[in-house]
């Protein structure tokens, strides 16, 4: 029987601790692995939701185009303005109301993949000059609303008065807010300001 001297002793326990510290970089770099794989994945799924929203912002752009377009070619057009106030009349409607786009114009199609499309258009109004509170608001060149581009000459006529000008526009400022909603997905608003003009 041979006896183990100290120097085998040695390289014996040696030879363990670096078997035992091979393991150990094993299971570090399998972490480290791990992790590169979830963060690729986590990546690659974030692209895909972005590309898949860019995408719906897209077709929310071409349905705002549409909805535009119908509100200029609108066959009542010294009308419209009546009609989207009342959607917004703040005396009659609560604040940040939206309606389903059917509800402008029921021959407009809903493209499916938004999943639930609302609409809020807004028009602007001031009350008379020289009103009692709670005056009715009405259409007017004269009033200060930059968000609209007001004051403006809205009849044509060359002069920015402070008469009513809801029935004898021949341009209108609008901003239109489409919110759309894909099932299971977060509610996104592209926000639109143009201007409607119309020879009529």
């Amino acid at each position: 029987m041979v006896l183990p001297t100290p120097q085998s002793a040695r390289l014996a326990a040696r030879s363990r601790a670096e078997s035992g510290f091979g393991l150990l970089e094993v299971l570090l770099a399998a972490s480290i692995v791990a992790l590169a794989i979830l963060a690729l994945a986590s990546t690659t799924l974030a692209g895909h939701r972005f590309a898949r929203s860019e995408e719906a912002r897209g077709v929310a752009l071409q349905t705002t185009r549409a909805f535009l377009e119908r509100m200029r070619a609108d066959e009542d057009w010294s009308g419209l303005y009546a009609r989207l106030w009342a959607k917004v009349d703040p005396q009659l409607v609560p604040a940040g109301t939206t309606w389903p786009l059917t509800d402008f114009y029921s021959d407009l199609e809903v493209p499916a993949e938004l999943g639930d499309v609302r609409v809020r258009v807004e028009v602007p109004a001031a009350t008379p000059v020289g009103a009692a509170v709670g005056t009715p608001a009405i259409l007017r060149e004269d009033v200060a609303l930059p968000k609209f581009g007001l004051p403006y000459d809205l009849n044509g006529d060359g002069a920015i008065d402070n008469q009513s000008r809801a029935f004898d526009y021949r341009a209108l400022p609008v901003i239109v807010n489409l919110h759309w909603q894909p099932p299971g997905e977060i509610g996104q608003t592209l926000r639109t300001t143009v201007w409607l003009r119309g020879e009529r």
